[in-house]
Parts: structure tokens; sequence; C-alpha cells
């Protein structure tokens, strides 16, 4: 499957028991059908189930591995999909699902996941097996400890790995699954990453937009104070922020020449005031954090931040969605997308990387950081955990997934190969 792996493991449900190296004499299939599997005569095989060569969906080898085991091992989708169509796993005659390599332990999912040719046919096939088969055989292992998904991964099947989590969001969990060797699904992703020269590991540079600040035109005399204290000479404006965290609101002077020039949306809603002092009140689902709102302030007053927000992910985010929100220069949110990069890799910062990778194209981010916000995540120790709940651990994996596929089509745009690492296309 791509990983370097050993050992063994069991699986988080119960394990599908593998078939039986003695078979049943009524069981074997006929050698003429199983020379046409064994040789990729696809044509042959299909001639052969159209004339009834065969009674059962479990018609298997003297090795015990079944007629369809041997049709996706083969890669001959059209003939697997022949077989579950005459043998539905429902039926007294149907293929079992449920079955495993003889020495493996891999399970129909898991050979289908290390196709080398994933095309329209085995997105099928792959999509009947997978709703036909039972929540064990989802979380089944290898003899290695992996999962399906662990072998999706090191083909890069992106489009699959999709698929799965859409089709079955519980499925969600196997992405952080750890194999023998302690490589998750995600982890063996980020080091395709890696592999192939695409992999950020450190914030890319900022573009360099500078922010001339209204003060600045009028000699300076302006200043900004902070909370609690006696407005600064000319202040006409008061900003209020609800902080729980500082025990309730809090109010900072400031000018309204300045700020009406700092955003376009404060400049609406200061011209609509004919009030002094005026009083611009910030929305909690904006800014619920005086810190921040006093970091904004600052740039928009001296044109650069001031640094008071540190390393906190969280209040670098707000600091971030606040700018966003409110239209405030470009500048600050280019300054505000690098602190909090930056801050990104203190592992106490792990909970802000799911949240910024599914925010990422809302909050502006360029397609170098979005790169490096993916890869903090496919290497995050524990994604479940930062993730906060299985529900936003699916959406964030989901858009983690898309934004992979995106990052493999154009480097083999580029590389003038022009092929996808998903199926979808083909479908």
């Amino acid at each position: 499957g791509g990983a370097a792996a050993g050992g063994s493991s069991s699986s988080s449900s119960a394990p599908a028991r593998a078939t039986e190296a003695k078979v049943a004499p009524e069981l074997l299939a006929p050698e003429a059908l199983l020379q046409a599997l064994a040789t990729g005569d696809a044509r042959g095989a299909l001639l052969l189930l159209q004339q009834g060569a065969v009674r059962s969906g479990r018609a298997c080898d003297q090795q015990g591995r079944s007629i369809f085991m041997l049709a996706i091992a083969r890669e001959m989708p059209r003939v697997a999909l022949t077989i579950l169509a005459s043998f539905p796993p429902h039926a007294a005659d149907g293929i079992n699902t449920a079955e495993l390599h003889p020495q493996r332990r891999d399970t129909l999912l898991h050979l289908l996941c290390g196709r080398e040719h994933f095309d329209a046919q085995v997105a099928e096939l792959f999509s009947n097996l997978l709703l036909a088969s039972h929540r064990s055989v989802h979380f089944q292992t290898n003899d290695i400890g992996q999962n399906f998904c662990h072998i999706a991964a090191a083909r890069l099947n992106c489009w699959l790995l999709l698929h799965a989590i859409s089709t079955s969001p519980s499925l969600a969990q196997l992405y952080c699954q750890k194999d023998s060797a302690g490589w998750t699904p995600l982890a063996l992703l980020a080091r395709h990453l890696q592999a192939k020269g695409l992999a950020l590991q450190q914030p890319p540079p900022l573009d360099g937009v500078q922010y001339t600040p209204e003060c600045s035109q009028l000699g300076q005399s302006l200043t900004l104070s902070s909370a609690g204290s006696a407005p600064p000479p000319f202040a006409d404006l008061q900003v209020e922020v609800e902080d729980p965290a500082a025990g309730g609101r809090a109010k900072l002077w400031c000018h309204r020449v300045v700020l009406a020039a700092a955003s376009s949306k404060w400049h609406e809603a200061l011209g609509a005031q004919q009030a002094v002092p005026a009083l611009l009140r910030i929305d909690p689902q904006h800014c619920s954090s005086q810190k921040v709102l006093e970091e904004a302030l600052h740039f928009v007053y001296a044109g650069k931040l001031r640094g008071a927000l540190g390393t906190d992910g969280q209040l670098l985010w707000q600091l971030l969605c606040f700018s966003v929100h409110c239209a405030l220069p470009e500048a600050l949110r280019q300054a505000a997308v690098a602190a909090l990069l930056g801050a990104l890799q203190r592992p106490e910062n792990a909970a802000v990387v799911p949240v910024l990778l599914r925010s990422a194209r809302a909050v502006r981010l360029g397609e170098a950081e979005r790169r490096f916000v993916l890869y903090r995540f496919l290497r995050c120790t524990d994604a479940l955990a930062a993730a906060g709940s299985e529900a936003k651990f699916l959406q964030t994996t989901k858009v983690a997934l898309a934004e992979l596929d995106n990052i493999f089509v154009r480097s083999a745009a580029q590389d003038g190969r022009g092929a996808s690492s998903s199926a979808a296309e083909k479908k």
C-alpha cells in the first residue's frame, strides 16, 4: 500500500473471517474460468459467465479466493461488475463482501483501492461494494494494520477518499487511524506532497503590500487611546467591543477620519451618525476581544502590527476574520495571515489549523498559503481531536482532499502530463 509497516493489528470492529484453505468441491470454479481470470482474458471470462459456468458468487480456486476477488485482483472491473450483478450479496448464492485475502487479510475494498488504473468502471464497482459491505468490513485492517483508506492514500486516489466519506460520513475516523508503522492515511497524503516537492513546511513570504495611515497625512497629530483612558486630542469617536474574557464592554477613543479612511464599511456606518462623539459598535461575531480590536486599530493608526497578540492562534485568527469582515486595509489582512501562519507551527495552536483550512478561501488565502495550512492539517498528530468534533473533521477532510486534488492536477498540467489523480473526470 505504499507505507512502511510491519506486524499485524486488529480492526476496531469484529473482523471478518478469512476463507478456509480447504474448499468444498461444489464451490470450486471451472478450470476454464479460473484460467481466463488468471491470464486476464476478460472476454473469455464474460462469455463463460454468460453461459452459466458458475452457480454461485462464492465459487473459488483451490486457495479459497473467490472468482469475484480474482476478477478484482486481476484488474478486470467489467467481469467483477458482471459477477456482482449476477450474484448480489443479499442473495443465497451471492458474493461474500467480507471475504479476505488468504495471506494478507486484505478486504475486497483494499484490493480495489490498490489498483494502478482507476477508471469509471472501477469507481462504479467501488461505490456498489462500499454500499453493500457491512461496517465491520469498512473498518477491517490487513496484516500491517492498514484500512482501505491507507491503500487509497498510498495510491493518491483523492476521488475515492472523498467519495467514501461523502457516502458514509462515519468513515472519517479511518483517515486518522494509524497503521502498524504509525502512518495515518492523512500522513501518507502529506508524504506524497513532500515527495513531489509540493509541501510547504514554512509559511510563504508576504506580498509586501504597504498601508499609509490617514493620520500620517495629518502630521501624525492623531493618536489612539487605550480602553478606559482619557480621550486624546481631537477624538470624536468611541469604538465599543464586547469582551467576555475582560468582563464586559470596553470603549476606545478614536478619530472618525482615521477609521472612515481605513474601512468602507466603517465609512458608511459613521457617515450616518451626526452625534459627537459618534459610537461604533463592533459586531461580536466579528470581534469579541479587546486585545484584537486594539491590535487592529493600532495598525490603522501606525501601519504595522504592535505584536501584542504574540503567537496566540485563536486571537490571531480572530484578527484575520475581523480585518476581512470589516474590509480593513489589505496590508492588515496580510500581516494577520503572516502572524497566524507562523503561529500554526506551535503545537498549542493545532485546533486553529482545521478552522483556517475550512475558511481559507473566505479569508482570501493565496495558493501557497493554503498549501501550507493543508500540509499542517495532514501532518497533525491528532487531526480528529484538533477539529473538535467528527462533523467538523469530516468537513475539514473534504476540503483538504479537494484542495489536495487541485494541487496535483495543477502540478500534472505544469509537468505536461495533464493527468488527474482522481477519477472524477472519468465518471
